[in-house]
């Protein structure tokens, strides 16, 4: 008995709109007994609805914006666990469409930000080096610790090294109490933080010199027993460098500013609102450089929000009278007591592209 028409054209609209063999499957279901085709047809949708489905999450996660949070072997192929990852869930969705079940919300578990419980640990103790306690330490009591712990990323795996720092008191011939403490052997970059020098170092290299996403340090970490968030990645980094680095970043600054001869080139740059939810706005990014000839190299790269004249007069300032080697956009406007000469390289870009 033939299989109804209208059916069969229904599967011709529903298969061909994803791509699949709709011919082959439509000569295979002419040749179905009517009375098993309703089974047969479910499990046709459910096997290629799964399969469908199974390739559209594995390329959505491959190419979509958030691939980078996803971990690629050495040929950019997905792995083994995303796979059966993905696979799982799909078998979880359609089991689920076809007997849907009722569930009864559970609260979400919000995760630590940070866990070093897996992390190996390394431990010093610290005893006061006070000039009376050390002739003298049978006078003190010992009243307390205090640990301090921070985390060490070195060449090798990380650890969590701990400072106990002693603490002794005595009563003097006076009555007052006398109270020496170790001193630690490393100071704390911030008070109460994990943040080592060792850990900022590496976080911000690998961010800033070799270009690797804090998700994917974050990943990293995750791999060697440390659980950390991104945004705690972010704050150290952005802590680190507005309390130890930006003095560095304003001494080279001064240091551009006195060369006789500064390359500099903007760059638009649009990036993303404070406000939640509020799109992107124009921005640029200027570039300052000392000349090839130019025994001392500086590369001075500086963030402004808009794009106008005040990306360069942050840079240098307006009574700059050396020589500026720019694209004379906005340049001739600001620097009116320098001397303005053409890039050569913007210049080729014209020929170029003409």
């Amino acid at each position: 008995m033939k299989s109804d028409s209208n059916l069969i054209s229904k599967f011709n609209a529903f298969f061909v709109q994803d791509d699949l063999p709709a011919e082959k499957l439509q000569e295979w279901l002419k040749t179905i007994e009517q009375p098993s085709l309703v089974e047969l047809t479910m499990t046709i949708i459910v096997r290629y609805h799964e399969k469908l489905f199974t390739n559209r999450k594995l390329r959505n996660a491959l190419y979509s914006a958030s691939s980078e949070q996803l971990q690629l072997n050495l040929f950019g192929e997905p792995g083994d666990d995303l796979v059966k990852e993905v696979e799982t869930l799909d078998e979880a969705a359609v089991e689920e469409a076809i007997h849907p079940q009722q569930r009864t919300p559970s609260k979400r578990i919000k995760p630590r930000r940070i866990s070093i419980s897996e992390m190996p640990l390394e431990n010093t103790d610290v005893y006061p080096t006070d000039p009376e306690y050390l002739a003298h330490p049978e006078l003190f009591h010992d009243f307390g610790t205090e640990v301090v712990r921070e985390i060490v990323v070195p060449s090798k795996k990380p650890f969590v090294r701990q400072q106990t720092i002693h603490k002794f008191c005595r009563e003097d011939e006076n009555g007052e109490t006398i109270i020496v403490t170790g001193k630690p052997t490393v100071e704390k970059l911030f008070p109460g933080s994990y943040l080592s020098p060792e850990l900022a170092a590496n976080i911000i290299t690998s961010k800033v010199v070799l270009g690797l996403h804090l998700n994917r340090q974050q990943m990293l970490f995750k791999q060697n027993g440390f659980t950390v968030s991104r945004q705690d990645l972010t704050n150290w980094s952005v802590n680190t460098s507005e309390q130890y680095l930006e003095v560095m970043y304003n001494q080279i600054h001064k240091d551009l500013e006195k060369q006789d001869a500064i390359h500099i080139d903007e760059t638009p740059l649009r990036v993303l609102t404070k406000k939640s939810g509020s799109g992107t706005k124009l921005g640029s990014i200027t570039v300052g450089r000392t000349t090839e000839w130019n025994p001392l190299k500086i590369a001075f790269y500086q963030y402004t929000d808009t794009k106008d004249k005040s990306s360069l007069t942050e840079m240098l300032p307006q009574k700059y009278d050396g020589t500026i080697i720019c694209d004379a956009a906005l340049a001739d406007e600001v620097f009116s007591n320098a001397t303005l000469q053409d890039c050569m390289a913007h210049a080729r870009r014209e020929f170029d592209q003409a």
